[in-house]
C-alpha cells in the first residue's frame, strides 16, 4: 500500500531526471565544434567516393582509348562525371557539354587540382594515357547566371547541393 502512495513521487522524480538530462543533452551534445567535425566527415567521404568513381571510370576509359574502341556513344554512358579526352591541345572526345574544359590543364602536370570556373568549382583529375590526357571534372559546387528556385534544388551532381566552398 504504501508504494501505491510513493509512487507519484517516484514518477515525478524520474520524469525530472529524464528532463534534465535531455536539456543537457541538448545543451552541450551539439557543439558546434561537434557538428562541424560530422559535417567535415560527410563531405571528406562524399569526395573520396566521388574520385575513386571518377579513377574508376578514366581508368575504363583509358582501356577503351589503349584498344581504339572509345567513341562519343560509348563515352557518354560510361562516365557519371563529365569527361574529357585530350591528344595534346586537341579535343578529342568529351562526355559532358555543359562545361568547357580549360586547354592549359591537358598540359600541365597534375594528378588533382581544384579548379573555379564561371559555373562552378570543380576536382579535376588527370591521368596521361600515351599521347592522351584524361581530364574528369567533379562538380563539387555549381552556380548559375540567374537564381531560382528550380535551380537551387533541382537534380544536380554537385557534391556540396547549397553550400559554398570557398
Amino acid at each position: 500500500m504504501k508504494l501505491v502512495r510513493s509512487s507519484p513521487l517516484v514518477l515525478l522524480l524520474a520524469a525530472t531526471l529524464c528532463f534534465v538530462a535531455a536539456y543537457l543533452s541538448n545543451r552541450y551534445g551539439q557543439v558546434p565544434e561537434v557538428l562541424l567535425r560530422a559535417e567535415t566527415t560527410r563531405l571528406q567521404n562524399l569526395v573520396i567516393e566521388a574520385q575513386r568513381t571518377a579513377e574508376r571510370e578514366a581508368d575504363e576509359v583509358a582501356e577503351r582509348l589503349q584498344g581504339q574502341a572509345l567513341n562519343f556513344n560509348s563515352l557518354i554512358g560510361l562516365t557519371t562525371y563529365p569527361c574529357f579526352v585530350f591528344e595534346g591541345e586537341k579535343l578529342l572526345y568529351w562526355s559532358d557539354h555543359t562545361i568547357r574544359p580549360e586547354v592549359a590543364n591537358a598540359g600541365q602536370d597534375f594528378r588533382e587540382k581544384l579548379v573555379d570556373m564561371r559555373f562552378g568549382q570543380y576536382l579535376v583529375l588527370r591521368r596521361s594515357v600515351g599521347r592522351h590526357v584524361i581530364l574528369t571534372y567533379v562538380p563539387l559546387e555549381k552556380r548559375y547566371g540567374i537564381s531560382n528556385r528550380y535551380l537551387r534544388e533541382g537534380a544536380e551532381q554537385a557534391l556540396f547541393r547549397g553550400q559554398m566552398c570557398g
